[in-house]
């Protein structure tokens, strides 16, 4: 394992209960094992940094059983860390499981940081640890390591020999660094489920970055600012940028446009869409009464298309046209909603996460004096394509190691996880709106190329998520039990040829979905990339024909 070092601290071994109980009413007792790995590690101090704010250990928690099944379950993380994840209870991604009350030891760690320790408001609150060349390593893949050879070694121990199987899981962050083990750590686990992976996160980043200059201009173009904070008639207000009128006529052309393309208008675009958003320029044959000004349709086709250079060169990906475009899950992240943040100021999550992780995290060297968010927005707003964007793969002093490298997740060697009999299962909705399906999908199909790999599908598929925001939201079926899948894929041999999913019970009335007579929520299959799930059953709304469209069994995965 490329993991380096390991100083252990434990600060605490607590026999508790958990709080769920299993079908007889029993709950789990176990011993909680809380602690550091290479505690008191001072690191890089910038100028206004305290000498608390510079100290760094690896926080761990490992949970042992007092009923095991011979498992280990380490669950990822989220953002930039910072935080250690409860592995006590549900975990949802994808499907909701409760790893310890099951049975399994469970694992987590925060990634090498203290959001409550590290943080600093003169560089970029809790991004601030990527001023440390260390701290920066152990957020990309060194914690992980770390903590899973503690574990082994505590399972060893405790229980007098080791787990049969360990598995990863996680969604977004959690999701990158599931990718991230099954490459550099592939002799470590045996499954491994990575959702709406954070792939290669700073060229996803540099994508926040375009996305923010792009609704930048187009709220500019029509005189729309922020109305309150530094940035009061100055900085332009994304969300403003288009109205909900707006974005409800861009869902509904996608949807006329693509709908049917699967063999049935259900309100999901279940194939991969070719649109074009100028259809909805003002003044063009057709457009909705909220058409779209210039500056609007010059946005959404520089956002769709992805981020490049001058030369036109691509830096990250482009994205699909999907239902879930406009969807409350897909702009919170874009452009901020109304009651998201502060009023009167740009709220996004691509301004105000993403705001602080690239200057801090994912370029080299890190931009120091970013103390406000009306700074993190004009950094996004004045990156240089030509000159910024190859900052992710550059080093530079005590950065010996580029962002690309430490986060990067972009391999096509995953023999060491494929010739251990690892199974991997990536799961990605198709609006997701801060990590673009089409760039897993890329890397997938790279894969599929690599001799080394043999038969990919053997060990590795991917799932499309029509219409589902990050991780979970959209107009989607967003529950679906990918973790029971590859448990079956790893200890049974059965390999999952189809992931049957839901949708939550609000999700139909809140996309105008009408189910059959008793039915609480949507089905449908997910099937693995490239193929899609094709409709073959009976059409319209008779309570017959609605039955039919909520049974999997009517769709087939094609081609």
């Amino acid at each position: 394992m490329s993991a380096t070092g390991r100083k252990v601290s434990i600060t605490s071994a607590t026999l508790s209960k958990t709080t769920a109980t299993d079908a007889n009413g029993n709950p789990q007792t176990y011993c909680a094992v809380v602690g550091t790995i290479n505690g008191g590690r001072t690191g890089f101090k910038a100028a206004g940094q305290t000498d608390a704010q510079t100290t760094y250990a690896i926080g761990f928690q490992i949970n042992l059983p007092s009923t095991w099944n011979s498992r280990l379950f380490f669950s990822g993380g989220g953002g930039t860390d910072g935080s250690i994840p409860n592995t006590t209870g549900v975990i949802t991604n994808g499907e909701a499981v409760n790893p310890l009350l099951s049975g399994y030891a469970t694992v987590s760690d925060d990634s090498g940081h203290s959001d409550s320790v590290n943080s600093d408001p003169n560089n970029a609150g809790s991004s601030a640890f990527g001023l440390d060349p260390q701290a920066r390593l152990d957020f990309g893949y060194n914690a992980i390591g770390q903590t899973k050879q503690l574990a082994n070694q505590l399972i060893t121990r405790y229980y007098g020999k080791k787990q049969d199987y360990a598995y990863f899981m996680g969604c977004s962050e959690g999701g990158r660094e599931a990718m991230m083990v099954s490459q550099r750590f592939g002799d470590e686990f045996d499954g491994v489920v990575a959702g709406d992976p954070g792939s290669d996160l700073p060229k996803a980043w540099l994508a926040e970055a375009w996305d923010t200059q792009q609704f930048g201009a187009a709220a500019a173009a029509q005189q729309l600012f922020e109305s309150a904070g530094p940035g009061a008639g100055t900085t332009p207000l994304l969300s403003a940028a288009f109205t909900m009128p707006q974005w409800k006529a861009m869902q509904t052309a996608i949807l006329a446009k693509c709908d049917a393309d699967d063999g049935l208008v259900d309100g999901m675009i279940n194939k991969s869409c070719n649109f074009d958003v100028s259809t909805l320029a003002c003044g063009a044959t057709g457009a909705p009464a909220d058409c779209l000004v210039p500056a609007q349709v010059t946005a959404m086709q520089k956002v769709m298309g992805g981020p490049k250079n001058s030369a036109g060169t691509a830096l990250y990906a482009d994205w699909p046209w999907d239902a879930g475009i406009g969807a409350t899950g897909w702009l919170i992240w874009k452009v901020g909603i109304p009651g998201f943040g502060a009023p009167g100021v740009n709220g996004a999550i691509n301004v105000t996460l993403g705001g602080g992780a690239g200057p801090l995290v994912f370029t080299t060297p890190p931009t120091q004096g970013l103390s406000t968010a009306n700074s993190l927005v004009q950094y996004q707003l004045n990156f240089d394509w030509d000159n910024d964007a190859p900052k992710i793969t550059t080093t530079s002093g005590i950065y010996g190691t580029s962002a690309y490298d430490f986060m990067g997740t972009h391999s096509t060697d995953l023999s060491t996880f494929k010739n251990k009999g690892g199974k991997l299962i990536v799961y990605h909705g198709t609006s997701d709106p801060v990590f673009s399906f089409n760039y897993t999908a890329n890397w997938y199909s790279a894969l599929s190329q690599t001799a080394a790999n043999g038969t990919v599908k053997d060990f590795a598929r991917l799932f499309a998520v029509p219409g589902m925001n990050h991780c979970s939201g959209g107009p989607a079926t967003d529950s679906f039990p990918a973790f029971t899948a590859v448990v079956n894929w790893v200890e049974k041999g059965q390999a999952p040829d189809r992931l049957i999913a839901r949708s939550s019970t609000t999700t139909p009335a809140q996309f105008g979905w009408t189910l059959p007579t008793g039915a609480t929520t949507r089905v449908r299959p997910l099937c693995p990339y490239p193929q899609y799930a094709k409709y073959t059953g009976a059409t319209g709304t008779s309570q017959t024909a609605l039955a039919a469209q909520n049974d999997p069994a009517n769709y087939v995965c094609t081609p």
